[in-house]
C-alpha cells in the first residue's frame, strides 16, 4: 500500500475543479475520488494528476503501478478501482457500491453527463466553467431546460441581450413554468416591470404556481402598489406557508405604518425563531430605535450561525452610521466558504470606501481590490 504525506512548505495542491477542492495526498486524491466519482472521470482520463504524484509527492514507485494500468489498456472503471486498490485508505471500502456508482454516471447520455459537470460548477458559483459546460451539452443534444440555464448565467454576467435570446429560444421548444418565471426575473433585473406583469398574467391562466404570486408582489412592491403586492404575498404564503415570505410581507406592513399587523404576524404566523426575531429588529429598526434594532440583529445572526443576508444588512447599517470598524469586524464573521462571495466583497468595498484614506485601511482595500480581480477572472466570459 501507498501513503503519502504532504511535503513540508507544499502551497498548491492538486486542485479538483468540480468539486472545488485542493487535496495534498494521496489518500485525499482516493477519499474525495470514491465519492465523487463524477468529478474524477476527466481527471483519470487525461492523466493529469500522475505528474503531481511523481514531482509533487515524489511517489515514482506509485506513478509507475497506475501507468501499468494505461498500459494494460484499462477502461475508466478499471483504472479508477486499481487506483483506489493501492489506497490504503480506500483499499477496504466497498468498490462494488463505487463501481455501480460510477457505471450509472458513465452510462449516461454524453449530453447529461455534460450537464451534471455543468449544474456541479453552477452550484459552487463558477458560472464560467458551467457555462462552457452547458453549451458543450447543447451542442449534442437541445435541451430547453439547460438553455434556460445558459439564461440565468448570462443574466449573472449582465449579458442581457444574449440572455433573452436564450429565453425565447427555450420556449420556442418548451412552455415550462420554469423558463416563463425566468423571463419574468429577466424583467425585473432591468425594471422592466409593466412587461414582467403581461408575462405573469400570461402564465396565471395555465399554472398554479406559488412564485407567479411572489414575483407579482415583487412587481407590484416595486411600482409602489403596496396592497396588490401584500395581496400578491398573502397568496404565496397560503400555497407555501413559508415564513420567509412573511419578511416582505411584514416589509410592506411597515410601509403602510401597521405596526400591529407585523406584531399579529410575529405572533400568529411565524413559527422560525430566526424570522421572529429579525421582524421584530425590523419594527425597531423603522421607529428609528437604533441600539435595540442591534441588539436583536446579533442575536438573529448568531441563531442563523451567521448567515449572510443577515451579517450583510447590519453590517450596511453600522457602515451608514460610520461604524466602520463595527461594520468590517462583523463581515469577518461570514463563514469562510462565504467569504468572497460577490456581494460580500462589494460590500466590503463599500464600507472600505466609506472609511476614506484613514490610515489602517489600505492594505484591505489593497486585498479586496485583488479579490475582487481574482473572482472577476473566473467569472468573466471571454
Amino acid at each position: 500500500m501507498y501513503k503519502s504525506i504532504s511535503p513540508m512548505g507544499m502551497e498548491h495542491g492538486f486542485v479538483i475543479h468540480t468539486i472545488s477542492k485542493k487535496i495534498y495526498s494521496f489518500e485525499g486524491f482516493c477519499y474525495w475520488m470514491y465519492h465523487h466519482v463524477e468529478g474524477f472521470t476527466d481527471i483519470i482520463e487525461n492523466r493529469s494528476f500522475i505528474s503531481w504524484l511523481k514531482m509533487d509527492l515524489g511517489m515514482t514507485d506509485l506513478v509507475i503501478e497506475i501507468e501499468k494500468l494505461y498500459d494494460n489498456d484499462c477502461n475508466t472503471l478499471e483504472i479508477m478501482v486499481g487506483i483506489l486498490k493501492l489506497c490504503s485508505y480506500t483499499k477496504a471500502l466497498d468498490h462494488h457500491d463505487f463501481s455501480k456508482r460510477l457505471m450509472d454516471y458513465l452510462d449516461r447520455p454524453k449530453h447529461l453527463q455534460y450537464k451534471q459537470k455543468a449544474d456541479s460548477f453552477f452550484k459552487m458559483g463558477h458560472y464560467k466553467n458551467a457555462l462552457k459546460w452547458y453549451k458543450t451539452a447543447q451542442s449534442i443534444h437541445f435541451d430547453p431546460i439547460i438553455e434556460n440555464n445558459i439564461a440565468i448565467i448570462y443574466m449573472i454576467f449582465e449579458e442581457f441581450e444574449m440572455a433573452i435570446k436564450s429565453i425565447d429560444k427555450a420556449l420556442h421548444s418548451n412552455q415550462h413554468i420554469s423558463i416563463y418565471l425566468n423571463k419574468v426575473k429577466f424583467h425585473i433585473m432591468l425594471d422592466q416591470n409593466h412587461e414582467g406583469l403581461k408575462v405573469l398574467d400570461e402564465i396565471v391562466k395555465s399554472f398554479e404556481h406559488p412564485k407567479i404570486w411572489y414575483y407579482y408582489g415583487r412587481i407590484y412592491e416595486k411600482l409602489n402598489h403596496y396592497m396588490e403586492a401584500l395581496s400578491a404575498y398573502e397568496r404565496f404564503y397560503e400555497l407555501t406557508h413559508c415564513s420567509d415570505i412573511l419578511i416582505d410581507m411584514s416589509r410592506i406592513d411597515l410601509e403602510l405604518g401597521d405596526y400591529d399587523r407585523v406584531s399579529w404576524r410575529i405572533k400568529e404566523q411565524c413559527s422560525d425563531a430566526v424570522i421572529k426575531l429579525y421582524l421584530k429588529a425590523q419594527q425597531e429598526k423603522k421607529s428609528e430605535n437604533g441600539s435595540e434594532y442591534i441588539m436583536l440583529m446579533d442575536e438573529v445572526i448568531k441563531l442563523s450561525d451567521y448567515k449572510r443576508d443577515y451579517v450583510l444588512e447590519l453590517a450596511d447599517y453600522y457602515k451608514e452610521c460610520r461604524q466602520i470598524i463595527k461594520a468590517i469586524g462583523l463581515i469577518n464573521t461570514i463563514h469562510e466558504n462565504e467569504r468572497y462571495h460577490e456581494e460580500v466583497l462589494y460590500v466590503q468595498g463599500t464600507i472600505i470606501k466609506q472609511a476614506g484614506n484613514n490610515e489602517g485601511f489600505e492594505n484591505q482595500i489593497d486585498e479586496i481590490i485583488n479579490q475582487w480581480k481574482k473572482e472577476v477572472r473566473c467569472n468573466t466570459i471571454d
